[in-house]
């Protein structure tokens, strides 16, 4: 966890409204809503989120037990993962039942 506190958030005296920081260093006094050091500061926990977001899986086997895999481990089991689908749906069949049906009956 981080608790950041209202660091340089910037405050415009002619609106008075927080939020708007005066670059002074660019040639156009660009305004922005922070000075930048607080982007620096968690520009390193937004990579390390992503790469958590993108190559960690947590959730639970079929017993209940958590389970928390990695990019290879994912891919390991994704790769001895049956090629067929029993579940798998022929939908040109399907489409033909409906055409040929009088009347489709849809339950949400």
């Amino acid at each position: 966890m981080v608790i950041i506190q209202a660091s340089h958030v910037g405050y415009d005296p002619e609106t008075e409204a927080f939020g708007s920081y005066c670059r002074l260093q660019t040639t156009d006094n660009k305004k922005t809503a922070a000075c930048g050091k607080i982007d620096d500061v968690l520009q390193w926990y937004q990579d390390e989120y992503r790469f958590a977001q993108n190559n960690i899986y947590l959730g639970q086997d079929g017993k209940g037990a958590s389970r928390t895999l990695e990019q290879p481990e994912i891919i390991e089991m994704l790769m001895q993962q049956s090629t067929g689908n029993p579940d798998q749906i022929d939908l040109e069949a399907a489409i033909q039942q409906m055409i040929d049906a009088r009347k489709v009956k849809i339950a949400l």
